[in-house]
């Protein structure tokens, strides 16, 4: 089922050649589904996003739409698949001929042109004639034919070139044609001339303004020896005779436009004359500045040169001192060493010491409380003695008792100041070593080796992938983000975090398929990491059917807890995000041959 789009420059008579097309049975396109937009509708919208000045000669080139406008003309294909074959017509598509092409092999085309006199022509049966309009349009349409002969010499196996002159007196040879190299399947039928019009003075007029125009000459040509359906002398001049008695007004004031036109023009040339002359001088002083900055270059490389040179001369004495030095730090080494050996015993020492003490400190602790046990005792005696005389050798025993028992806790208190000082000597003699051995001061311990870590972390982090990371199986950064490929597997360095709970956050602005992001898993440090995007969790871990059962739009926020222990505190931290598959977009017919599985913007880690 070919797709028939006809195109040429605006003033080409390209209208009666679709119309042709249509009359022997093509079918002209519906609008979008969803959107209802005609195909003249996309193309237009497609100029105004781009900002394509149509009246503009300079800007015909050819455009490269974003994905929304391939989602546009494909639901337009939707549309107009019905069995028939169909097509339409718009000279905006001289900008979207390579898009076209691309897009599906269905689409074939029909490259309209005329000659220059006869879209001149077509232009002053509808605006009112002016040198500035009518250099314009010469203009325009140079560049839209030279556009069109362009295109069609590198896709003559899909598109068909013809002279609008030539279809109303050859019209079956064009409708054979059509079907012969588009493979459109049309039936001939006596063609309705209504819509044409007579340019026969206007064509006249317009031959005498190109005829001197070289280029414009030399493209005629091109196009004639190019075309399928070249132009012909079926359209000949009147007469001169004829043109003298019947347009000799017309002419007259032709030309005195065309004299006021010149004296226009020799005035800018002045002008362009004089701005070309302050040009050169601007070149002259800018060309004497670079001479004085090439001297002054070189006078600074001379004296780069020399401080080389010197540098160079030193280089024996400082591999000298080098070797001296890494002597001397052979023998710190050493130092070191020993240090640490007698650190090593003076800490067993002090443990030995940590566990008398305590020892000392529980059998204390157990002599005060029976202390206390032979108080309360004493005390009942004594209140009770007044009553039983009897007991007063009891008494006495206990008292005698309570006195050995003073004297045993003072005894073991004096021995626990000694073990005291014992360990504040030993204390003093480890700082000395210690200090001995990092000269820049004491040396922390494990503990604090721990706290410190914990205290240097960050407390937020953010990761932008559109800048620089540190990072695997990422391709380069676009405007809003990387894709992640062509390995199943990509990593991020995050900054080192303080202990604690925090949040990691994934902005994904896209992703090539939607079970990619669905199946995809994320763990940090080598821990799974559970997340939530919308209404529900992402993952193989949770259910996400009732997400993936309405349309997903991008840009996803996905969201999952993360804990930072003692050990993780303080250091670097490895994300790491692994993809069931990848696809590379060539598979879907783009000329882009990456394997890709999502694109990220932004990775982000703050505390909750």
């Amino acid at each position: 089922m070919p797709i028939i789009l006809t195109c040429g420059q605006k003033n080409s008579g390209y209208r009666l050649v679709h119309k042709s097309l249509i009359d022997a049975g093509l079918v002209e396109a519906r609008q979008s589904r969803q959107e209802h937009f005609s195909p003249v509708d996309i193309t237009s919208a497609i100029c105004d996003a781009y900002k394509i000045d149509r009246d503009n000669p300079d800007t015909i080139e050819q455009i490269k739409p974003g994905k929304v406008w391939q989602a546009l003309s494909g639901d337009l294909m939707l549309a107009n698949m019905n069995g028939r074959d169909w097509g339409w017509a718009d000279p905006n598509n001289v900008y979207l001929l390579n898009y076209w092409r691309d897009y599906d092999p269905l689409l074939k085309f029909v490259l309209v042109y005329s000659s220059p006199e006869f879209a001149i022509a077509e232009m002053l049966n509808i605006e009112p004639a002016s040198p500035q309009l009518i250099d314009r349009n010469i203009s325009t349409w140079q560049a839209a034919n030279a556009e069109l002969l362009s295109f069609y010499n590198v896709n003559k196996d899909r598109a068909i070139l013809v002279n609008n002159a030539t279809i109303s007196e050859e019209r079956g040879y064009f409708i054979d044609l059509a079907q012969e190299r588009l493979g459109v399947e049309l039936a001939d039928s006596p063609m309705d001339s209504s819509g044409s019009s007579d340019n026969t003075i206007p064509e006249l007029i317009a031959r005498l303004l190109v005829k001197d125009n070289a280029d414009v000459q030399a493209l005629c040509q091109e196009l004639d020896s190019a075309a399928d359906m070249p132009g012909g002398t079926q359209k000949e001049l009147l007469s001169l005779a004829y043109i003298a008695s019947n347009q000799y007004q017309d002419l007259q004031t032709l030309l005195k436009e065309e004299v006021l036109a010149r004296e226009q023009a020799k005035a800018q040339l002045a002008e362009h004359k004089q701005l070309a002359e302050q040009r050169q001088i601007e070149i002259e002083e800018l060309t004497k500045k670079r001479k004085k900055q090439k001297q002054k270059q070189k006078q600074k490389n001379d004296e780069y040169q020399s401080e080389i040179s010197l540098l160079s001369v030193g280089s024996d004495e400082q591999k000298q001192e080098n070797e001296l030095l890494l002597l001397q730090l052979h023998q710190v080494q050493e130092e070191l060493e020993q240090t640490f050996q007698k650190s090593q015993e003076v800490d067993n020492s002090l443990k030995t010491l940590r566990e008398q003490k305590e020892t000392t400190i529980r059998e204390q602790q157990k002599l005060k409380t029976d202390n206390e046990h032979l108080k309360k005792k004493i005390a009942k005696l004594e209140s009770a003695s007044n009553a039983h005389s009897t007991n007063g050798a009891e008494l006495s025993k206990l008292t005698s008792r309570d006195a050995e028992l003073t004297k045993e806790n003072e005894l073991l208190l004096l021995q626990l100041h000694q073990v005291q000082e014992e360990l504040e000597h030993y204390f003093l003699k480890y700082q000395e070593v210690t200090k001995s051995d990092d000269p820049a001061g004491e040396k922390p311990s494990p503990e604090s080796d721990e706290n410190a870590a914990a205290a240097t972390g960050a407390k937020e982090a953010t990761v932008d992938l559109r800048q620089f990371i540190d990072g695997d199986n990422w391709y380069y950064a676009e405007h809003d983000g990387r894709w992640a490929g062509p390995g199943t597997k990509s990593t991020i360095r995050l900054p080192a975090m303080n202990k604690g709970r925090y949040e990691l956050i994934l902005d994904i602005v896209d992703a090539i398929a939607p079970d990619i992001l669905r199946d995809m898993k994320v763990n940090l440090n080598g821990k799974p990491l559970k997340f939530k995007g919308g209404n529900g969790q992402f993952g193989p871990w949770a259910s996400v059917v009732r997400l993936f059962n309405k349309k997903l739009k991008y840009p996803v926020l996905l969201t999952g807890a993360v804990s930072i222990g003692k050990v993780e505190a303080g250091k670097d931290l490895q994300l790491e995000v692994i993809f069931p598959k990848t696809i590379s977009p060539s598979s879907r017919g783009s000329d882009d041959m990456r394997d890709l599985a999502i694109r990220l913007r932004q990775v982000k880690l703050r505390a909750r």
